[in-house]
């Protein structure tokens, strides 16, 4: 047994865990798992026994079991405000509410063995977040919209009859309960965005989540036990989780070797985001790094150029935000909801090119300095068949559009206080502090992207400006026009 306390707790509330998931009706685990400690590591639970085949079923976990508002026996005491709560603020209330049940929850042993602390951007301090400098991930915490809803959507539910939520029914009283009920709601919201997967309502649907329009869909939120528990990486990744019509099943998407351990998959994701969402980085996220260009920036710094009265510009930015929908292949019903609700784009992100060591500059981000630069006429003319804005097979790019990038991208590296190199220098010191280390890891992912595409930038200049020299005139043979 080991010597510290903190260890043995833990491998009492895995074991327990261990048991109640065997002993549930209608879940299976394959018996090749291990559910190991690997915290040393910083990993998750789960690691192969045996060889497992591709396609294999690593456990499955009955619907029924999922932790969901509908599941929940607060569902049937208070359905009618739960009814009127976001989705998000219904699941943290009734996870306060199991949680307060303690082992009279059906879900008590999957609840204890969730972390209590995270260092996920909602709990950092605001010389902390400071450390993150222009990084765009700063204005998406939530954490102050987060305290609204929580404050005065949820709070006067636990008011009106805090026993309802049993272990902590003192603590939702007296001067400190609103203090205490909003530090309980961010442990139980910051569970629900690491650990939550969604849920379709008909699993035969081939809808896709699409949350970032905040558009109402096929999908709820509910807390799977046992999937959360593994580690997640987009290059390991060799299982990924599948609904059926009664259950949830991890099924093996590759060979998974003996001794192996099982990971999950959290998506493409920024390392920024990680942070946002799960109080990590690592390198292998560090390839799906971008940086916000927010369209303010773009839009102000396009107007050095062309300056538009403000109808006019926003009139050209919602023509080319729906002229993306559609290639992108939005659906009609999204369409119509990102027009009546005003979801535009705010920004475009700029990223690493798979391939290459460059930086890829999307098309939507191009179109709308193309769109921010034509002159009335010209755009009135355009405007008449919106989708054919601008064939880039065809046309140039105008010199113009490079020169906005260039200006776009040297004002976001302003936003950064320190240089590549001094952010380099500061993660050689292993005394630097954890969130403060994994701070200039973000920023300084951020920085490079930056600064490779300026060089990207200065270099379409300078082959534009080879090529516009007249005939016979070049110093060395044009290069053939960059497409971006």
């Amino acid at each position: 047994m080991s010597s510290n306390p903190k260890d043995d707790d833990f491998q009492l509330k895995t074991n327990s865990f261990g048991s109640w998931f065997k002993q549930r009706p209608g879940t299976r685990i394959n018996s090749k798992i291990r559910i190991a400690d690997l915290r040393a590591q910083g990993e998750g639970r789960g690691v192969a026994k045996k060889d497992f085949e591709k396609d294999e079923v690593l456990f499955t976990v009955p619907l029924s079991d999922v932790l969901t508002v509908e599941n929940s026996g607060l569902n049937s005491i208070i359905r009618e405000q739960l009814s009127q709560l976001q989705t998000w603020d219904a699941l943290v209330l009734t996870m306060i509410y199991e949680d307060g049940r303690g082992e009279d929850s059906a879900w008590w042993p999957y609840l204890s063995i969730l972390p209590a602390d995270s260092d996920t951007l909602v709990y950092w301090s605001a010389s902390e977040l400071a450390e993150l400098q222009g990084s765009a991930v700063v204005d998406k915490v939530g954490k102050d919209d987060a305290d609204r809803r929580f404050r005065y959507d949820l709070f006067p539910i636990v008011q009106s009859d805090p026993t309802l939520f049993g272990l902590h029914a003192q603590a939702f009283t007296g001067p400190n309960a609103e203090a205490n009920f909003l530090r309980i709601s961010h442990r139980m919201a910051t569970l629900i965005l690491a650990y939550s997967f969604d849920l379709q309502s008909d699993p035969s649907s081939s809808e896709d989540d699409d949350q970032d329009y905040g558009i109402a869909s096929n999908f709820k939120k509910g807390m799977v036990p046992l999937a959360d528990l593994l580690n997640a990486d987009a290059d390991l990744k060799n299982a990924h989780l599948v609904q059926y019509q009664a259950s949830m099943a991890m099924t093996t998407t590759d060979i998974i070797k003996a001794g192996e351990q099982i990971y999950n998959d959290y998506g493409d994701m920024p390392r920024s985001n990680l942070l946002r969402r799960y109080g990590y980085v690592t390198d292998r996220y560090k390839k799906w790094d971008v940086v916000e260009l927010p369209l303010a920036l773009i839009c102000e710094t396009a107007a050095k150029y062309n300056p538009l009265g403000e109808e006019e510009r926003d009139k050209r930015v919602r023509i080319l935000c729906l002229y993306m929908a559609h290639i992108q292949l939005l659906t009609l019903v999204e369409l119509k909801l990102a027009t009546a609700w005003d979801v535009l784009m705010d920004g475009y992100n700029l990223y690493w090119h798979r391939q290459d060591k460059s930086v890829d500059i999307g098309l939507d981000l191009q179109l709308t300095i193309v769109a921010l630069l034509m002159d009335k006429a010209k755009f009135d003319e355009e405007e008449v068949a919106p989708f054919t804005l601008w064939d880039i097979d065809t046309h140039p790019i105008p010199t113009d559009v490079y020169h906005v990038l260039r200006d776009v991208i040297m004002q976001r590296q302003r936003t950064y206080a320190t240089t590549i190199a001094q952010d380099a220098e500061m993660l050689k010191h292993n005394a630097l502090q954890k969130r403060h280390r994994m701070a200039v890891e973000v920023r300084l992912g951020e920085k490079e992207i930056l600064a490779v595409g300026l060089d990207n930038i200065n270099n379409w200049i300078a082959e534009r400006a080879l090529q516009d020299k007249p005939e016979g005139k070049h110093d060395i043979e044009p290069t053939k026009r960059r497409k971006f």
